[in-house]
């Protein structure tokens, strides 16, 4: 699968100082850390609190076109990422380009006829609705505490 750098950019975005303690265990940063969700909001030039603190980020965006046919070089990595999964020792970012590769492979080597397609989806409607009835089920029963 071909994949594209589109746009690598540079952020400055203004932080409060508050944001750098850490919610799980209470400590705090010396200074604001650029999580990497961030909530931009705009301040006047002249700003300059000593309570806010700028941080800097670059962020690579990257977008990949679908693949058009399977490959060796494809199927060469596919059998690799399978042998490194079975071992336990795939990466996450490893285990995103098997998923990708474990889809293209199906899609492109066996792909499924309009039948099978129709039937999956009536499958995870009928499965959903026996979720559901399960849930009310159980919250029927439940005995009030």
């Amino acid at each position: 699968m071909k994949t594209t750098t589109v746009v690598r950019m540079s952020e400055r975005v203004v932080l409060p100082t508050v944001l750098a303690i850490s919610l799980a265990d209470g400590t705090a940063a010396a200074q604001a850390v650029l999580t990497s969700h961030v909530e931009h909001w705009s301040a006047p030039e002249n700003f300059g609190a000593t309570h806010f603190t700028q941080v800097e980020d670059t962020r690579t965006r990257c977008y990949s076109e679908q693949a058009s046919r399977w490959t060796k070089a494809m199927a060469k990595r596919f059998r690799e990422l399978v042998r490194k999964e079975a071992l336990g020792n795939l990466t996450n970012d490893e285990s995103v380009e098997l998923e990708r590769l474990a889809r293209d492979r199906r899609d492109l080597l066996h792909p499924r006829t309009i039948e099978e397609v129709l039937w999956e989806a009536k499958q995870r409607k009928v499965t959903a609705k026996l979720i559901e009835a399960l849930r009310e089920y159980v919250e029927f029963h439940r005995a009030p505490h």
